[in-house]
């Protein structure tokens, strides 16, 4: 495999979009979508495709309107789906998303750098901010220990923007050494 850097998680809403125009505009419209029993973040129904949700129909205003729109959220696999089912260009997605600010508002986006080749040696980068050998604006930064070895993070839960460093592999369970850096 080689090195390659790739949208990991989207999170956008619309207060103008309807479920349909969300589902044509991704390219999903023909697939098998599955309503939930339950929505998420004060939203009632949610409708699922392979890691892709659509949750709709959220509290209501004093005026009984819905003032939360509609939430796409895209995990990891359903980015993989979007790209696979909805063929997606990410550039030019994430483009138009942005362009059209009164319409869309993109609430997180991870990109991931995935590390085959061994650019990235997790121990040295570990050794590296113990010591402090680094340049970043970001104030905090933890390494935490689990069954599956350690990951570094830069940046708070708070901040805009945070960096965190793991291994892919060990977190898969592949124990036959391969090199996967996330």
């Amino acid at each position: 495999d080689s090195n390659l850097i790739l949208i990991d998680w989207i999170t956008f809403t619309t207060k103008i979009w309807s479920v349909q125009d969300i589902k044509t505009f991704m390219g999903l419209s023909d697939v098998d979508w599955q309503l939930a029993e339950y929505g998420r973040y004060g939203y009632k129904r949610r409708e699922a495709f392979n890691g892709v949700n659509i949750l709709y129909e959220g509290r209501l205003n004093e005026a009984g309107e819905d003032d939360m729109g509609v939430c796409v959220e895209v995990s990891g696999q359903g980015c993989r789906a979007l790209e696979t089912y909805g063929k997606i260009e990410w550039i030019s997605f994430l483009s138009f998303l942005m362009e059209e600010f009164n319409e869309f508002h993109i609430t997180r986006i991870d990109l991931a750098y995935d590390d085959h080749t061994g650019v990235l040696n997790k121990l040295q980068l570990k050794l590296d901010t113990d010591d402090g050998n680094y340049r970043a604006r970001f104030i905090s930064w933890e390494i935490r220990y689990g069954n599956r070895g350690f990951s570094i993070y830069h940046g708070s839960n708070q901040s805009q923007v945070r960096i965190r460093i793991y291994d892919k592999a060990a977190e898969r369970g592949l124990l036959d050494g391969t090199h996967w850096i996330r």
